[in-house]
């Protein structure tokens, strides 16, 4: 998703699996950072906590589009030669910036029911969420506070956090 360089990451809570011969899906909460310095001059900077999702094809998708947020530009001098590629949907436009190297391509798979249900889910959930396809990969990640931690004290939050936990894994 960035060109942002890393050194420490974590991952837990993790699911993996087939979903039919030709998906593989694989789930975890991720912590990723950049660690700098050292002793009382270290620095740490979060670059993503979440959700990562990865679901790998056997066969390869011709294209790659990244679907980021709104905040989230690529430079103009990015290395992926991405551009960006304005799409039908005002509202989806305000929320999303989208980036391919084939345009045509992204059109296709981003249609305006498919920019419907992404604009749904992070209103509905308040959840932001990134995409890309590319080569044999479907990649996405949501920027959400920690999951699947139990609110044992507080069954109405535990309700609702069991609802928003399936709707994630669902999408």
């Amino acid at each position: 998703f960035d060109k942002l360089k890393y050194n420490r990451w974590d991952a837990e809570d993790a699911i993996h699996g087939n979903i039919t011969n030709a998906l593989h899906l694989e789930i975890a909460e991720l912590s990723v950072d950049h660690e700098s310095g050292s002793r009382k001059n270290r620095t740490t900077i979060n670059i993503f906590k979440g959700i990562f999702a990865c679901v790998e094809r056997k066969d390869s998708f011709k294209a790659t589009i990244k679907v980021l947020n709104n905040k989230n530009k690529m430079s103009v001098n990015n290395s992926d030669n991405l551009s960006e590629v304005k799409m039908d949907s005002t509202e989806f436009e305000n929320m999303f910036n989208v980036y391919s190297d084939n345009p045509v391509v992204a059109m296709r798979v981003l249609t305006s029911d498919i920019m419907e249900k992404i604009i749904e889910y992070e209103k509905r959930l308040n959840i932001h969420y990134e995409l890309l396809i590319s080569k044999n990969g479907i990649y996405m990640r949501l920027f959400t506070k920690e999951l699947f931690e139990p609110s044992i004290f507080n069954k109405d939050k535990e309700k609702k956090n069991m609802r928003m936990y399936y709707e994630i894994l669902n999408l």
